[in-house]
């Protein structure tokens, strides 16, 4: 995936500068401040051990949340639309921390519809077990056994482009928080921090991996389109396609949400992120089981072992998560 690389490095006071009678006049406006969530969250990544999953989170996660996100990211060859990235803090009359990870908290551009009735073939690629391949009806199943997901959009219908992340992490508010837990809370948000960017990594790897299978296959990833206003245009269908899949909330968004945490584990080895007095039981009961466990190196590898440790793994299903594992796709 290629990002645009850019230091957002910003120099007081020389916003416009001019010349007037000889002298220096400099611009007064103030340079802009990155939000508190995706200071916190920049601070977490950047202070983790060193790993081909911290690598992997500064390139690929990292410039998502900066001052100056990009406008576009490219994944496998398809150039996808980047709207407002944010990462939000919401403190409540609650005792708990929990977080979510959404790649479309909104939509992120203007209607458009297809100027014909178009079926989108979707690889399934990395959510299905050996086992299960065979209840795969074979009209289902690309040439090299791939199975595949098939989605109509009508032509009267709109669809939208584009990703619009968001990074949402609920916490207690400081006032109901008790002095002996301060410390709890504290931890457990900056995890909840690195396993939802992790939920954004595991997103990422998979969208990329999905556009390369749908290009080997042939498939369409993009379509004739008509805006509101009568003119055409020709846009990406793999945002839209993703979203069809989401809204069905099944194996798509369990696998993602849960081979989130085990990245995660992996990421935050060693530091006080999961020091067992600050993990509770269930969390306990994951780690431990995952201590000898290795996701590899390449992304390949840490995205197709995180999932497959997902399905796999029944303490996975333990931990707090959206979707369901047995509901397909």
């Amino acid at each position: 995936m290629k990002v645009e690389r850019r230091e957002f490095l910003r120099l007081l006071g020389f916003f416009g500068a001019a010349a007037v009678s000889g002298q220096l006049v400099i611009g007064s406006e103030k340079p802009q401040e990155v939000p508190l969530g995706k200071r916190k969250l920049i601070r977490e990544i950047d202070g983790l051990p060193e790993s081909p999953i911290k690598v992997l989170l500064l390139q690929r996660i990292k410039p998502y949340y900066r001052l100056d996100p990009p406008k576009t990211v490219d994944f496998g060859g398809i150039e996808i639309q980047i709207q407002h990235p944010e990462v939000r803090l919401k403190p409540e009359n609650i005792n708990q921390v929990s977080g979510r990870f959404t790649f479309r908290e909104s939509r992120p551009s203007e209607p458009l519809y297809p100027t014909q009735t178009t079926v989108v073939k979707i690889p399934y690629v990395g959510l299905l077990l050996d086992s299960e391949r065979a209840e795969i009806p074979p009209q289902n199943l690309a040439l090299d056994g791939t199975p595949l997901l098939e989605i109509t959009f009508p032509y009267n219908r709109p669809f939208y482009t584009g990703f619009s992340p968001l990074i949402e992490v609920t916490t207690p508010d400081s006032s109901v928080i008790k002095p002996e837990y301060k410390k709890l809370y504290e931890v457990f948000e900056r995890f909840v921090l690195i396993k939802e960017a992790c939920s954004h990594l595991v997103f990422d790897l998979w969208v990329e991996e999905m556009v390369k299978k749908m290009h080997h296959l042939g498939f369409r990833s993009k379509v004739e389109a008509r805006k509101a206003d009568g003119s055409k245009a020709t846009a990406e269908i793999v945002s839209q396609s993703i979203n069809e899949i989401h809204n069905f909330s099944g194996r798509i968004v369990a696998a993602i949400d849960l081979a989130a945490y085990a990245v995660a584990f992996k990421a935050a080895e060693g530091t006080e992120l999961v020091d067992l007095r600050y993990l509770d039981e269930n969390y306990k009961k994951v780690y431990a089981g995952m201590r000898d466990i290795s996701l590899g190196e390449t992304p390949e590898d840490i995205l197709y072992n995180s999932l497959r440790w997902a399905l796999t793994t029944p303490e996975a299903r333990l931990l707090h998560h959206a979707g369901s594992l047995d509901r397909i796709p």
